[in-house]
């Protein structure tokens, strides 16, 4: 008996996943329309990813394509919010969009002042030019202990970089820049002569 009880219930609880799949399913055809090159995205995509894309709905609530970036009126929405003074958790429940989704979009908007979303399939690492190395390099002979974010700044204010070329994530190309500075001067210590002869005793 009790058997019995279990699969019936099972088999109620497939049929309801079912029926939301449906619904779900049913309202993205309605809410989202056929992905078309030109008009609906702004960049060619491969015949194979020209489907709708996996929908759901997400914990608050709100209906999202797995793949699609959020629309343009939501990004300004919760643009308009936060300016308003509404907190990124707030924001998240008014308009049903993930807390981390609002987060980043604002983050990419107080660094860029753009809503846009990236390019889908995400964007190359953007490559640092002899300029650039050259540049962070005297700023960290300037001021060894300066940020990341003030050489970016410096970057930006001197004209050496603008917001579409600046390196990116740029925490992570200065680190490397540091380290590349550190073998610099680990090079010119040994090449003196008098700390050979110090190393080579010990």
């Amino acid at each position: 008996m009790r058997t019995t009880n279990i699969v019936n219930e099972r088999k109620r609880s497939r049929e309801s996943l079912d029926k939301q799949a449906a619904k779900i399913l049913k309202l993205s055809n309605q809410k989202f329309s056929e992905v078309q090159v030109g008009t609906t995205v702004r960049v060619p995509i491969p015949d194979v990813d020209r489907g709708r894309g996996h929908s759901g709905v997400n914990q608050l609530g709100g209906v999202f394509v797995s793949g699609r970036p959020l629309p343009d009126s939501t990004r300004q929405k919760i643009v308009e919010l936060a300016h308003s003074g509404a907190r990124p958790c707030d924001i998240s429940r008014i308009l049903q969009v993930s807390n981390g989704c609002v987060s980043k979009i604002l983050g990419r908007y107080y660094e860029t002042g753009s809503i846009r979303p990236r390019a889908i399939g995400g964007s190359k690492p953007r490559v640092a030019t002899a300029e650039v190395v050259s540049k962070i390099s005297a700023y960290k002979r300037e001021c060894p202990s300066i940020f990341a974010w003030e050489i970016r700044d410096r970057l930006l204010q001197e004209g050496v970089c603008t917001n579409d070329n600046i390196p990116s994530p740029p925490h992570k190309k200065v680190q490397k820049f540091e380290d590349h500075l550190r073998l610099e001067d680990i090079r010119k210590i040994f090449q003196d002569s008098t700390l050979k002869n110090v190393v080579m005793l010990l």
